[in-house]
């Protein structure tokens, strides 16, 4: 295997790390099921459709550099993950996350919100979530091209 496909399946790799850096770092006081609960959650787009879709378009870089090995595929594959991670990058930024934040929104970032009943946001931080994702999709894209450009070895 050449170092340009290496690399491209490095970038992969990275898309997928990309997923789970958190966007935003919640800590909240709440009730759930009638107990009372305080914590941090890290909203992250791995606990998001569209995380679960960076995730699955990064395994199949990884599948078409390793079994397909048509330029094609990587083509197809490069652009679906980047695809997909406009598609996450546009959710959670239109789902910023502050003090005043409601239940639904954080329910429609993270699932463990679901069985909240009231909610007290006590702090609110932003992650570097979103510059690994648009770091991941430079990777991908500048990967891609090479493998593209170059001729079959």
């Amino acid at each position: 295997m050449n170092t340009r496909k290496l690399f491209f399946i490095l970038s992969a790799v990275f898309s997928c790390i990309s997923v789970l850096i958190p966007f935003y770092t919640v800590s909240c006081d709440g009730i759930s099921n009638g107990v009372e609960v305080t914590g941090t959650s890290f909203l992250s787009l791995v606990k998001t459709f569209s995380g679960i879709a960076i995730l699955v378009s990064a395994a199949a870089i990884i599948i078409s550099v390793i079994f397909i090995k048509k330029k094609i595929g990587y083509a197809v594959t490069a652009l679906l993950n980047v695809a997909c991670s406009v598609w996450g990058l546009l959710f959670m930024l239109n789902n910023p996350v502050d003090l005043n934040t409601s239940v639904e929104t954080l329910r429609k970032l993270d699932p463990s919100f679901s069985t909240m009943e009231a909610l007290v946001i006590r702090e609110v931080s932003n992650g570097p979530g979103t510059y690994f994702v648009i770091a991941a999709m430079i990777l991908v894209l500048i990967s891609m091209f090479l493998l593209f450009i170059y001729k079959e070895d």
